[in-house]
C-alpha cells in the first residue's frame, strides 16, 4: 500500500499567525496484509406494517405495539428512514409514509439521560440502538460501553468495533471474546473503510506522533496517512466508493470537517486534504450519502444559537422553515433526500421529523414526515412523549470496493 502522511495542524487548520507551524508532506510506503472478513447475514422475517392517512405531515400517528422486529432490508435502490417516539423505534417509507414499530428500546438503554445513537449495518439487516444489536433473528447487547460509538464491521456486520479507555476493541455479535486489536499508544475513534478489510482510526502512535491510521481489520500493518499537532479527530466517514475520506478535528477553539484521499493525495489541494466547513461551537453527526458525493454535519446548539446543518458545497442551505429551531442532520436516502430533524423546544428536547429534497429545480423542497409538536398540541401529550428524540436512514450499501491498496486512480478520473 502506498500512502501519503498529511499534516494536520492546529496553525494550518486556522489562520492563527501565533504558531508558526506548517504543515507538511512526506511520502512513506507500507506494505498491508490484510484478513478476510466473513459475508455470513441474519436470516430474515416478515413484519406487519400499518399504513397511516397524511395531512400536514406523511405520518399522523405512530402505530402502537406489538413491535415486530426489524424485518427484510430494503431493496437495493430503496432506502427507509428509523427513529424512535417515546419508548419505541419505527421504521418507516419515506415515500408513502408506511410505518412499523420495530423494537422496544428505552428498557434496553435504561434510563438515557441522551437520545440513544443509531446504526445500521452496511446490509441493512443489523441495527445498534448505542451498544444493543437487534437483527431479524433476534438481539443480544454488545460489549461495548453504553455512550461510546459502537460501530459494525463491514461489509457483513459479522463483529462490532469500539474505542474504550483508548482502547480498540472488537467483538463477535454472537457474542464471545472481546479482542483487543490495539496498536497505538491511545485510540480516540475507529471506522471501516467499505471494502472490509481496512480500518482507520485516530489516536497517539507509539512515536508520540498524533495522527490517523490505516491499518488491517485486525490491526496489523498500520500506516500513517494524517499527522495532526493540538488536534482530537472525533468522526470518520467514507464515501461508499471507499476513495474519499471525512474527518472532524477538534482544535478546542475551533473545529474543521475535512476531506482526503488516502489513496490517491495527489487530488486534493497543497495542504493534502480540504478544509469543508468549520464551527466554533463543535461539530457532530457527520453523515455522507452512499450514492453521491455529498455530505451533512451539525453544529451543536450553545446558550447563544440553535443547532444548525452544513452541508456539501454547491448545494443550498437548509431552507427557511428550520428558521429559529434547532436542527440535525440524521443521513441520506437515495436521489439526494437529507433526513433531519428539528427541536423546536430546545436542543435536547424531541421534536419533528423532515426530508429535504435536493434533487428538484431551483430550491431544495421540504416533506414533514412526523410531527411531535402538532401531535403534542392536538394530544395535550408532553413532546417528550410524543416527539421524535432521534433517527437514521436505512439502505444496503453497495458492493464493497477494493482496498485502498488496490485502487486504480484512473478508475475516478
Amino acid at each position: 500500500m502506498v500512502l501519503m502522511v498529511l499534516g494536520v495542524a492546529a496553525s494550518a487548520c486556522t489562520d492563527s499567525a501565533s504558531d508558526p507551524t506548517t504543515t507538511s508532506i512526506t511520502a512513506i510506503s507500507t506494505t498491508s496484509t490484510t484478513a478476510a472478513v466473513s459475508t455470513t447475514t441474519a436470516p430474515t422475517t416478515s413484519t406487519t406494517t400499518t399504513t397511516v392517512v397524511a395531512s400536514t405531515a406523511l405520518i399522523v400517528e405512530v402505530p402502537g405495539g406489538p413491535c415486530e422486529g426489524i424485518g427484510d432490508a430494503p431493496g437495493p435502490f430503496g432506502g427507509e428512514i428509523s427513529f424512535i417516539v417515546g419508548a419505541n423505534l419505527f421504521v418507516a417509507d419515506p415515500d408513502t409514509g408506511d410505518i412499523q414499530c420495530v423494537a422496544e428500546v428505552v428498557p434496553e438503554l435504561g434510563t438515557a439521560m441522551f437520545p440513544p445513537r443509531l446504526e445500521w449495518g452496511a446490509g441493512a439487516d443489523r441495527l445498534l440502538v448505542e451498544n444493543v444489536i437487534f437483527t431479524a433473528d433476534g438481539r443480544r447487547e454488545s460489549a461495548g460501553a453504553l455512550y461510546e460509538p459502537v460501530h459494525f464491521t463491514r461489509p457483513s456486520g459479522s463483529s462490532t468495533i469500539w474505542v474504550e479507555d483508548g482502547r480498540l476493541l472488537k467483538q463477535p455479535i454472537t457474542g464471545g471474546e472481546v479482542s483487543d486489536i490495539s496498536f497505538l499508544d491511545s485510540h480516540d475513534a475507529v471506522t471501516y473503510h467499505p471494502s472490509g478489510l481496512e480500518i482507520v482510526t485516530s489516536g497517539m502512535g507509539t512515536d508520540g506522533v498524533y495522527g490517523v491510521y490505516v491499518a488491517s481489520n485486525q490491526g496489523t500493518d498500520p500506516s500513517r496517512i494524517v499527522n495532526g499537532t493540538d488536534v482530537e479527530v472525533t468522526e470518520f466517514a467514507w464515501t461508499s466508493d471507499g476513495f474519499v475520506l471525512y474527518f472532524i478535528a477538534d482544535h478546542g477553539d475551533v473545529t474543521h470537517l475535512h476531506s482526503t484521499f488516502p489513496a490517491d493525495p495527489g487530488v486534493t489541494d497543497e495542504g493534502g486534504f480540504f478544509e469543508e466547513t468549520a464551527s466554533e461551537a463543535g461539530l457532530f453527526g457527520l453523515v455522507v450519502s452512499q450514492w453521491d458525493y455529498v455530505w451533512a454535519v451539525t453544529s451543536p446548539c450553545t446558550a447563544d444559537q440553535d443547532a444548525t446543518v452544513a452541508v456539501s458545497p454547491g448545494l443550498d442551505p437548509l431552507p427557511s422553515e428550520f428558521d429559529g429551531v434547532s436542527v440535525v442532520a440524521r443521513g441520506w436516502l437515495p436521489e439526494g433526500r437529507l433526513v433531519v430533524t428539528t427541536h423546536p423546544v430546545s436542543c435536547d428536547e424531541p421534536g419533528d421529523l423532515w426530508i429535504v429534497d435536493y434533487y428538484t429545480a431551483g430550491a431544495p423542497e421540504t416533506t414533514l414526515v412526523y410531527s411531535g409538536t402538532e401531535v403534542s398540541a392536538r394530544t395535550g401529550l408532553g413532546i417528550q412523549a410524543v416527539g421524535v428524540s432521534t433517527a437514521a436512514t436505512r439502505a444496503p450499501h453497495p458492493d464493497p470496493p477494493p482496498p485502498l491498496g488496490d485502487f486504480d486512480p484512473d478508475d475516478f478520473a
